[in-house]
């Protein structure tokens, strides 16, 4: 039986994945990604190609089979895509906080919170400001550089 680290569980009942099921059986890492390739093609698909007179090679089904991965639209230059994706979260952020920060007087927006309101707002303002004095000291390094 597989260890648990390839187990999947869908509610009470555990199941294999794909991938572990061939280790399992024994398939080589060619054999595994082929046959994952051919069983990624339509049931109907499959048994109508392999009933012909002259039905394709292995390879050229398992062709079929092959998910391309898409093209990412811009070049990273080697960033990792998920911190990209981190990364440009708070863009838009940045920009409506500083069109607020321009409008509205700091002293009358804290003059505005009620008492039970300051800790908590302090708290969190005190670690945006922290977060914000680290990351303008990276980015003016990065534009020096």
């Amino acid at each position: 039986m597989a260890s648990g680290a390839h187990m999947k569980s869908e509610g009470a009942h555990p199941f294999l994945t794909r991938e572990q099921a061939a280790t399992d059986a024994g398939l080589s890492e060619h054999q595994r990604n082929s046959a994952l390739r051919l069983s990624a093609i339509p049931e109907q698909d499959f048994v109508a190609q392999i009933e012909r007179d002259k039905p394709p090679t292995v390879t050229a089904l398992a062709k079929q089979g092959t998910v391309e991965q898409p093209k990412p639209l811009i070049d990273l230059r080697g960033i990792p895509p998920a911190d990209y994706a981190r990364a440009t979260q708070p863009i838009g952020t940045f920009r409506r906080f500083s069109e607020f920060c321009k409008a509205q007087p700091p002293a009358r927006i804290a003059g505005a919170l009620m008492p039970h309101e300051v800790a908590s707002v302090l708290k969190n303002a005190s670690t945006v400001d922290a977060w914000l004095d680290q990351f303008v000291d990276n980015l003016k390094a990065l534009s020096a550089g």
